[in-house]
């Protein structure tokens, strides 16, 4: 299941990063027929007055750069000290 949703996301964000790019056919400024793989199909085997193709691309327009973050040598090892420390639950008696 965590493997599947990584796989999902990661595939989501190499589409919106690549882009999309979308062939229209439009014909009396109505869309007619649309493309992701190629061009779309055209309504007329000639070309006439009222008909156009329109091509849209799709992309994320953000630079992602990576970011580094330290976390001082102090911290973690008082963090390693707390998980080592054993813990003491005090018995109540009633």
């Amino acid at each position: 299941m965590k493997k599947s949703s990584q796989i999902i996301i990661l595939l989501a964000f190499l589409l919106g990063t690549t882009g999309v790019t979308i062939s229209q056919h439009y014909c009396h400024g109505k869309l007619i027929s649309f493309s992701f793989v190629g061009k779309a199909h055209s309504c007329c085997t000639h070309g006439c007055k009222d008909c156009h193709n329109a091509l849209v691309v799709n992309k994320v327009k953000d630079h992602f750069t990576s970011s580094t973050f330290n976390i001082g040598t102090v911290k973690v090892l008082d963090l390693l000290k707390l998980l080592h420390t054993p813990l003491v639950i005090a018995q109540l008696t009633i």
